[in-house]
């Protein structure tokens, strides 16, 4: 259904508040962000537009921990459906263009109608008062499309000023939906879309692919002991180490917490244990700094579970995987081990 014009005119107003607010305040327009003050133009959130609202008041600057701490407090838990509405009300932007220029082509071919009209008129009469009659009104007609057409170019290019600048935004909300927001690699969202299509196309080609699953040795030690800035750096530090592990359509994502996984397409069981103890040993070698505090941290480890996909048990990959993870945990962590049932 095409949008009304109260539609339309509330997705650009919210589109356009947005974006000079961040603006004024100096926000980055990175999609967390922008998610956080699309929502605070629409007015949705309460609590939201009250926290924002009080440290406006207070003159309190929008510092990048604060930026975070508003995404992961008011928009991460409902990000998908708040992403999605956003999305939404941008369609309709589009679909309010595609109206107009459907209204432009009825009113050009409404006078393209008149102009025939008059044209056989022409050839098949003598008559001055018919004449004078067809020449007062292709004047009007004239006149009526011509200031229709000049309404309908400033509309238009109107609005293709705001549709350019929204093309970024759309992009950017995309990833949103898909990008985990502190690790910045693939959520858990981006992950079931990529396992869903991973297992669909096995069904079809018998493409095999593995799944590990990864969890960081102790982890809730960091948090208890140097605090949840030290326990975010530390995942940080994990999702890069697992980025610069793969290649390809690899797909590393956060899972959960301080758990990982790594799709591995094309990619048979033999393998994708070479990969999963690669990683193990990175890991561990690799020094984990806390350049701004003189404490030891100590050597970060993870366990890590492998798994392939299975004729009859598409579906259990995740199960069979999270089995081995448990297996490596239970054997001592820090190691790799591989589902065997």
């Amino acid at each position: 259904m095409a949008p009304n014009t109260e539609e339309y005119d509330r997705s650009i107003r919210l589109l356009k508040n947005a974006l000079p607010l961040m603006g004024n305040l100096n926000i980055p327009t990175i999609p967390q962000n922008f998610a956080v003050w699309y929502e605070y133009a629409s007015g949705d959130s309460a609590l939201l537009n009250s926290e924002i609202d009080q440290m406006l008041i207070d003159n309190i600057p929008f510092t990048p921990a604060i930026n975070q701490e508003l995404y992961l407090k008011h928009i991460e838990t409902q990000c998908t459906e708040a992403l999605e509405n956003t999305q939404q009300e941008i369609r309709q932007v589009i679909n309010f263009l595609i109206n107009k220029i459907k209204e432009m082509y009825h009113g050009v071919k409404k006078y393209t109608g008149v102009l025939d009209h008059c044209q056989e008129s022409l050839s098949s009469t003598a008559d001055t008062q018919i004449l004078s009659d067809l020449v007062t009104n292709l004047i009007d007609e004239t006149t009526a499309a011509k200031n229709s057409n000049e309404e309908m170019a400033n509309s238009l290019n109107s609005m293709n000023r705001v549709v350019k600048s929204l093309k970024s935004d759309i992009k950017s909300l995309n990833n949103a939906a898909m990008v985990d927001a502190l690790t910045n690699i693939a959520n858990r969202r981006a992950f079931d879309t990529e396992l869903a299509s991973l297992t669909a196309k096995f069904a079809t080609s018998n493409t095999l692919f593995s799944l590990l699953m990864i969890d960081i040795d102790h982890f809730k030690q960091f948090n208890d002991t140097f605090g949840h800035t030290v326990g975010d750096k530390v995942l940080k530090f994990v999702a890069k180490i697992l980025t610069e592990s793969v290649k390809g359509r690899d797909v590393v994502a956060r899972y959960g917490g301080e758990e990982f996984a790594i799709l591995l397409p094309k990619t048979n069981h033999e393998n994708a244990m070479l990969v999963a103890q690669a990683i193990c040993r990175t890991i561990e070698k690799k020094q984990f700094k806390q350049s701004k505090q003189a404490v030891k941290i100590g050597n970060i480890t993870v366990s890590i579970g492998v798994s392939v996909v299975q004729t009859g048990c598409e579906n259990c990959i995740i199960e069979h995987s999270d089995e081995a993870l448990y297996k490596a945990k239970n054997n001592g962590r820090n190691q790799v081990a591989g589902y065997t049932g």
